[in-house]
């Protein structure tokens, strides 16, 4: 009996060994929203010798139709330990994407938009003296784009009076409950970018841990000099880490009588639910959409709400990149817009939402 034991325990041992000789981990979190990062796989080979290998790659989309992309690397050479394809596996790699919208825009961005996903990873090992010579790990995820950090106001180029300004910028979304936010604010000297202005002068205002996404100007610093220009950025930190950069904007303490103060409004969010109250275009409408797709021409209408839905003719063409978007529209060129009349801005998106902005019209 003792020997049946001991003969079992071996199998055991043997089989164990077999299915753990070649170990496939990836980290979808970290390298699965591109297709530059999904070469980032571990490889553990418990092998004792090397052997030439194939991996493919195969990523379908929840609901998607099948593969969204197929990635089948040439050989390389698989070494007994830990082994790291990397980018220049994938990058001498053949690419078969689906062919449908979702499929072109991977192909044209590289980049995973908004979704479910399933990555699949198959290794093949060539002329092997293993009785296994084939592995396969599949991982889920569910990915979502951060949209840009935003700042909102004072808005770029702005010139004010308010020597002790409040400060305002878009969060990331979705919303990250661990990001924090650091704030940098900095005067500009002559002849200086606003970029130098951030990276090489000593900051007025160096706020880290802010939790929110505002800034009350602090009351222990001082106030900022008149007819000077002051460059500003944030930061989002999450693990001791920058994980994303807003724009650098600048703006002038300017109280003189002759200075101009822009009458350009701030840029509003269209999105899928409409708000109660109504934004007021002063000539221009000022909108902007965060867009996950690959280019695209925007397909929008403008509905003149006090005149039963009357279509407003003559728009624009407008084109959407990806990423975050902004649109002026100069509505004095449209030639029949109505002063005091409430208009809907309609627009639709490539994956088939109603995006909606409520507006009036004003001079």
């Amino acid at each position: 009996m003792q020997k049946l034991y001991i003969i079992l325990g071996c199998f055991l041992v043997l089989c164990l060994s077999a299915r753990s000789q070649v170990l496939l981990q990836f980290n979808p979190a970290i390298d699965g929203t591109t297709l530059d990062r999904i070469g980032n796989v571990h490889i553990q080979s418990n092998l004792p010798y090397t052997v030439e290998a194939r991996l493919q790659i195969t990523v379908t989309r929840s609901g998607g139709g099948g593969a969204l992309v197929k990635v089948v690397t040439p050989t390389f050479f698989l070494r007994s330990g830990l082994n790291f394809p990397g980018p220049q596996v994938i990058g001498s790699s053949q690419f078969t994407f689906q062919q449908s919208a979702a499929g072109q825009s991977l192909a044209q961005t590289r980049r995973f938009y908004d979704g479910e996903y399933e990555y699949c990873f198959e290794l093949s090992l060539l002329n092997s003296k293993s009785t296994n010579d084939f592995f396969e790990n599949c991982f889920n995820y569910s990915v979502q784009v951060m949209t840009p950090l935003l700042l909102v106001d004072p808005y770029d180029l702005e010139k004010t009076c308010n020597r002790r300004p409040n400060l305002l910028w878009q969060p990331v979304l979705p919303m990250q409950p661990d990001m924090t936010y650091t704030l940098i604010l900095s005067e500009e000297n002559i002849g200086q970018t606003k970029a130098e202005a951030i990276n090489f002068n000593k900051a007025l205002l160096f706020q880290s841990g802010i939790a929110g996404n505002s800034l009350t100007y602090p009351p222990q610093a001082p106030e900022l000099d008149s007819n000077r220009t002051f460059a500003w950025q944030v930061w989002g930190i999450r693990n001791n880490a920058i994980v994303t950069k807003s724009e650098i904007w600048e703006f002038m303490i300017s109280c003189s009588g002759d200075s101009t103060h822009t009458d350009k409004d701030s840029y509003r969010e269209i999105g899928e639910n409409v708000d109660a109250s109504s934004y007021i275009a002063k000539s221009m409408l000022h909108f902007s959409y965060y867009n996950s797709y690959g280019p695209y021409h925007l397909n929008y209408s403008i509905v003149d709400l006090s005149k039963q839905n009357k279509v407003v003719k003559n728009l624009p063409d407008l084109t959407a990149i990806h990423g975050y978007n902004k649109y002026d529209v100069d509505l004095t060129d449209l030639g029949n817009m109505n002063v005091g009349d409430q208009y809907l801005l309609n627009m639709k998106t490539v994956d088939g939402k109603t995006l909606q902005l409520k507006f009036v019209y004003a001079e």
